[in-house]
Parts: structure tokens; C-alpha cells; sequence
């Protein structure tokens, strides 16, 4: 998973450290896990939610399926997709590391 969150924290501008942060904290790892909210995956994504907006954000219509959100690499691609959109959108503003 650490090569994959640094190839992937790279690549959106996400520090990897916060991408495995989520990973250990929202799943514990386990890629298949879904919580009760319908979150999927390793950084427990929505698909209505950040799924979609990961989604227009790359410019394709619809929401990823389940199946999508399971596979360990695109869930990990998603998900600093998602925290990039974060970070330059309602989360701008934010400088304090401890709000972050």
C-alpha cells in the first residue's frame, strides 16, 4: 500500500502519509470492507458522494460501482483525487495543521 499511496499522493498533490492516515483509520486496511453508510473501501469512499465528484472531476459522468471502490489502487486513486478536490475547494482556507 506505501507504494501505492506515494505513486498516488504524488500524482494529485496528496501527502502519502495522510493517504495511509485514512486507509489505517477508516478500514484498517480491508479493501472490502463497507460501513454502514454505504462507504466502500479502503478510504471508505461514497459512491453518491466523493465517488461522483471524483468523477466530474475527471470529467465522466455517473458514480463508480461498488466493485470500483473495492479494488485497492483505483479506491486509493479516488480517494487523494477526493482529498485534492478538498484541499483546493472547501478546504482552502485552512492553514493549522491541527484543523486539518
Amino acid at each position: 500500500m506505501d507504494a501505492v499511496s506515494e505513486k498516488t499522493g504524488a500524482a494529485w498533490g496528496v501527502d502519502p502519509q495522510l493517504i495511509t492516515a485514512i486507509i489505517a483509520i477508516e478500514s484498517g486496511g480491508n479493501p472490502t470492507v463497507i460501513s454502514q453508510s454505504g462507504a466502500v473501501g479502503l478510504m471508505q469512499l461514497k459512491p453518491s458522494t466523493s465517488g461522483r465528484d471524483v468523477y466530474r472531476r475527471m470529467g465522466w459522468s455517473g458514480v463508480p460501482s461498488v466493485s470500483e471502490l473495492k479494488n485497492p489502487e483505483r479506491n486509493i486513486s479516488m480517494g487523494a483525487a477526493y482529498l485534492s478536490i478538498l484541499e483546493t475547494g472547501p478546504l482552502a482556507g485552512i492553514k493549522d495543521p491541527q484543523v486539518m
